[in-house]
Order: structure tokens, then C-alpha cells, then sequence
């Protein structure tokens, strides 16, 4: 059995649940498949934790075999950042650029704004600097992250159950933003 320890940890699973639930109602088309990406970060959660609990969608998503043509990646036993605490901050940056604590100059909390992010852009920065006709939507509930200069189309900063039902509006296509007229198709979502 899956043991939560605290309350925000439980309502991020439950919510992260309700997504993962719902992603199998409505996507993009999946012959598009190969040119879409859906990132969901669930921070605080242990790889066993999942492979423990009972979610037959997420295994789905992990799987690739939710849809046809589409592919799935899980790390199961993703690790801290080693040269920096670990802290959410340079670990979230590194998920996003791609690199190390020293590249990035991040290596805690207090110092997501000053990251070289012009030397080492956060990943959707890099998708919309290659083809900005792409829609990219970048959804956190912790403020800070929001420092981490990206280029997304959309950029929310909201709690677990308003990220849970922007990210669905995204993918359902009844989302509505000025850069993000209704019935737009994601090509890249990040979900925190």
C-alpha cells in the first residue's frame, strides 16, 4: 500500500491522479504523436511510490500504450542534483535545461533568477526558438519555478486543482489565454 505522509503530498497524488485519469478521454490525434510532449513533475514522490499504487493510467503513460504511436519515459529512481542541496530549485532547473548545478549557477532556492538560462535555456525555450509556431503551455504550483526564464505560449502559476483543470482545458482544447486561442492543439505541456 502507497503511504502519504503529509496533505499536500495526498492532494498532489489525487490531483495528479484525476489528470492522469482524464488524459485518456482526449489528445491530440495520435498519428501527430511523435511531435507532442506532455512533462509531468510530481515532486517529493519516490519512484516505488508509484510502482507500489494502483494507477493504471500513469502505468499507461509510462508504457506508451495509452494511444497508439505515442511513447512514454519514467524515471524511477531519478536522483537529487549532485553538486548542489537538495533543493527543489536547482533541481527543477536542471530538469528544464538539462544540466548541472554548476552550469546552470543554480544551487539553491534563493537563486533561480540569476540561472545562465541565456547560455542554457529551459527546453521549451528551445521548442519554440526551433519552430515558434509550436504551442507550448508551462503549468507550476510553486512560484519560483516561474523564474525559470522560458518562452512558453503559456505560463501558469496556479495550485494543484487549477493546474489539474488548465492542463485539462489544454488538452481537451477549451483553454483560452490571449496566446492561446480556444481549440489550440499542445504540442508541449509542462505540468508541476
Amino acid at each position: 500500500m502507497f503511504k502519504v505522509n503529509n496533505s499536500r503530498k495526498k492532494r498532489q497524488n489525487i490531483y495528479c491522479s484525476a489528470l492522469l485519469a482524464s488524459l485518456g478521454l482526449s489528445f491530440v490525434n495520435a498519428a501527430d504523436a511523435s511531435n507532442h510532449s506532455l512533462l509531468i513533475a510530481v515532486d517529493g514522490l519516490r519512484g516505488d511510490g508509484i510502482e507500489n499504487a494502483k494507477t493504471p493510467n500513469f502505468d499507461r503513460l509510462i508504457q506508451g500504450t495509452w494511444a497508439e504511436g505515442y511513447q512514454g519515459a519514467f524515471a524511477f529512481y531519478a536522483q537529487t542534483m549532485k553538486d548542489a542541496a537538495p533543493n527543489s530549485g536547482p533541481n527543477h532547473v536542471g530538469i528544464m535545461t538539462g544540466v548541472t548545478s554548476a552550469k546552470s549557477g543554480v544551487t539553491g532556492n534563493s537563486d533561480v533568477h540569476t540561472g545562465r538560462y541565456d547560455q542554457y535555456p529551459h527546453y521549451q525555450t528551445l521548442l519554440e526558438r526551433h519552430n515558434s509556431k509550436l504551442n507550448t503551455a508551462y503549468l507550476v504550483t510553486w512560484s519560483t519555478d516561474m523564474q525559470i526564464d522560458n518562452e512558453a505560449d503559456v505560463k501558469i502559476d496556479s495550485n494543484d486543482a487549477g493546474n489539474v483543470a488548465n492542463t485539462l482545458a489544454i488538452i481537451n482544447g477549451t483553454y483560452q489565454a490571449a496566446k492561446w486561442p480556444r481549440g489550440t492543439t499542445p504540442d508541449s505541456i509542462f505540468c508541476f
